[in-house]
């Protein structure tokens, strides 16, 4: 599911611009490149979102309809070397990844989304075990009592 459409991109920039960045002289069939920029932008989000949220999120807020078209853009002005990225879409670029990674630390809600659930919510987590000197560690389907074995 696209976060974003060509719709949601003319809204941003004109589509004489649009075609300059897709080196194409019509937006009708969508160009393949708006068609990988705003793939991309969809991936960068659920990379994002999904830290907390099932992905892709639907229905899709305004708010990341915003982020996507802002991704896309920099996407877009970035396939062609020659061509700089204006000063407020790099801008608007760095807000929207910001918005996303507060997303993904949890400080910023998506409305309408579906969080994210776990078998595990609350157990601990661990990362390592380490045993004392004198203990081997079990292998798999053995028990092993160490040295306290040998006192009995």
């Amino acid at each position: 599911m696209a976060y974003a459409t060509l719709t949601d991109l003319q809204a941003a920039k004109s589509d004489t611009i649009l075609k300059q960045l897709c080196e194409v002289t019509t937006l009708t069939p969508v160009p393949a490149a708006i068609t990988a920029a705003l793939a991309k932008a969809d991936a960068v989000i659920d990379s994002y979102a999904s830290k907390v949220y099932v992905t892709p999120v639907s229905p899709v807020p305004a708010l990341l309809t915003a982020i996507a078209v802002d991704l896309a853009l920099v996407a877009l002005f970035g396939r062609n070397s020659q061509r700089q990225t204006p000063e407020d879409n790099e801008k608007s670029h760095q807000e929207s990844i910001d918005l996303l990674k507060k997303i993904a630390a949890g400080d910023i809600e998506i409305p309408g989304a579906t969080a994210k659930t776990s078998n595990f919510a609350g157990a601990p987590h661990v990362k390592a075990v380490a045993y004392p000197d004198g203990y081997d560690a079990p292998r798999c389907g053995e028990q092993t009592l160490g040295p306290l074995a040998t006192h009995y």
